[in-house]
């Protein structure tokens, strides 16, 4: 199997998971580096050997619905 080379023809070291971050929509206030839409997206190329664990986050504590009392 032929590793994967950098652009000097170095070998590149294997990797388990890749992280994106996608800012979309309008800042959340002025002058804010945080937009409405702001999220991450993970992929996993084993998530039996790398994901011990994960969150979600209930409906009702998304920003603009009708969330849990204070």
């Amino acid at each position: 199997m032929a590793k994967d080379m950098d652009a000097k023809g170095n070998p590149v070291p294997a990797f388990n998971t890749v992280r994106g971050l996608y800012q979309e929509d309008e800042p959340v206030f002025s002058g804010s580096m945080i937009r409405e839409r702001t999220h991450i997206q993970i992929s996993v190329l084993t998530p039996e050997e790398s994901i011990q664990g994960y969150f979600r986050v209930p409906e009702s504590h998304y920003l603009g619905s009708n969330g849990p009392a204070s």
